[in-house]
């Protein structure tokens, strides 16, 4: 479990990518020392604790690992860096969120709210203390309350959609690049949450993310049920807040419109057999489709 590394910095627009680029330009850019910080925040363009913030979020978000060397960038951060380095379109931003959220060890509080968190609408304080009750349970150890507040808050910001005043503008304050989908909307006192248009989610995308589930959380079983896809921990339907229903409608559409899986009913229940050959193909052949 890891709380605040982010140094209070919610994750900002062009983060991922300056931080994608300088670690495949220099493996020690980020490592954290005077001589590389210095290193960073010159071209970065960033102070130290926002260099610090870039590391967590980089770790976070599953785009870099350690080596000997330093850092150095995952598949998945290669594939983007390639196709997607501003990160500019939706698909490559649900798989990052999907990364985040379901990296228990660098994101608890991510993980936690989108795995575990299931109000619709919700006031600050039972925010805090439904995650609270959280780690008591999970964990010995004695987080501040402070350190916890700090986590939801840069999630709230993270999500939030934003409604620019006279004194907020593009110009006086960079927003998480998860704002515009509004997953978390503020009303009076209350947040509440909504969720993504099942159709706004490209097929390539969903399959993919599929696959890592598939292959990360349930460990490559040679055929899954459709509850586990909706309801399992880390599953897309969990993730993304999508019904039965709508889970079934992707998967159909997984089976009918490419040939990621097979999808049957047996024994009463609906079982789908993940074609891992096809599912590799699936983020290239949505940057193909995509044009890039």
């Amino acid at each position: 479990m890891k709380f605040g590394g982010h140094q209070s910095f919610h994750l900002r627009d062009q983060w991922l990518y300056k931080g994608i680029y300088w670690t495949n330009q220099s493996p020690q850019i980020l490592l954290n020392n005077t001589k590389n910080t210095e290193k960073a925040m010159q071209e970065l363009g960033v102070g130290k604790n926002m260099v610090d913030a870039i590391r967590y979020w980089l770790k976070a978000t599953n785009l870099i690992e350690t080596n000997v060397k330093g850092f150095v960038l995952t598949d998945t951060a290669h594939k983007i860096l390639e196709k997607d380095p501003y990160f500019e379109l939706d698909g490559t931003l649900f798989l990052i969120h999907y990364l985040l959220v379901t990296n228990k060890e660098e994101a608890t509080t991510w993980y936690w709210f989108f795995n575990h968190f299931s109000a619709n609408e919700f006031e600050k304080e039972s925010l805090e203390n439904a995650f609270s009750a959280y780690i008591q349970i999970k964990t010995n150890r004695k987080i501040k309350d402070t350190t916890l507040d700090k986590d939801l808050n840069c999630l709230l910001r993270m999500y939030q959609s934003i409604k620019w005043t006279g004194r907020k503008n593009p110009e006086t304050e960079t927003p998480s690049p998860f704002t515009k989908y509004g997953w978390i909307e503020k009303k009076g006192e209350s947040f509440v949450r909504n969720k993504l248009n099942v159709n706004d989610f490209d097929i390539h995308i969903f399959a993919h993310i599929l696959y890592i589930f598939w292959k990360n959380h349930l460990g490559q079983p040679e055929s899954v049920k459709l509850e586990d896809l909706s309801i399992k921990e880390n599953s897309p339907g969990r993730i993304f807040h999508f019904s039965l229903e709508e889970m079934n409608d992707l998967i159909e559409d997984c089976s009918k419109k490419q040939a990621y899986l097979n999808y049957s009913r047996t024994g009463g229940y609906f079982i789908i057999q993940p074609n891992e050959t096809s599912l590799k193909k699936a983020l290239d052949n949505y940057y193909k489709q995509m044009g890039v």
